[in-house]
């Protein structure tokens, strides 16, 4: 056992050999904060992020500079970065919904997913859920910039594919559970 406290603790990543990032809803209020819990020595969960809002599903870049996350700040789930450990700094990624953000291996696109409804131009074909992949650059040079999201790709799965899936360490391929 890691960890054991009162409410709910869900593991998102491994940030190396011996560091766990997981948010927790300690309150059992249903919103979720980020934490990094260091697995080796009894080390004590220390908080990233804690917010009124929920924030969850944290990933950080393979250079260890920014963390992804989605939050509920705006009052629908968006993906956002900011910068690791610190938490200083703060760029929203997604401009219209977001969720299950992944970095590519080289830590210069961001892939996230936007659950959706797309619906039949002559209004005889029913609506359909459908889920769409996205890339996202994120420069560095200076400072941090986030440009356009581009549609890389979309699923007709109800929703499925923003928490069951991961992109291929190569950078070129993902799979998700259908």
């Amino acid at each position: 056992s890691l960890l054991s406290q009162p409410g709910n603790q869900r593991p998102t990543a491994w940030l190396g050999p011996d560091t766990l990032l997981f948010q927790s809803n300690v309150a059992n209020s249903g919103q979720f904060d980020l934490l990094v819990l260091p697995v080796m020595g009894g080390g004590k969960p220390a908080v990233y992020l804690e917010a009124p809002w929920s924030e969850t599903d944290m990933h950080v870049s393979p250079d260890g500079k920014l963390a992804s996350y989605v939050s509920l700040e705006g009052g629908s789930q968006e993906v956002w970065i900011r910068d690791f450990p610190s938490g200083q700094g703060k760029w929203k990624v997604s401009p219209s919904g977001g969720r299950a953000p992944r970095w590519s291996p080289d830590g210069k696109d961001l892939y996230y997913w936007r659950v959706g409804v797309a619906t039949g131009t002559t209004g005889l074909v029913p609506s359909v859920p459908l889920d769409s992949l996205f890339r996202v650059r994120v420069d560095r040079v200076p400072s941090v910039v986030v440009r356009t999201p581009q549609l890389m790709h979309t699923l007709t799965l109800a929703g499925s594919a923003d928490e069951n899936w991961d992109l291929h360490p190569d950078g070129n391929r993902f799979i998700v559970v259908v």
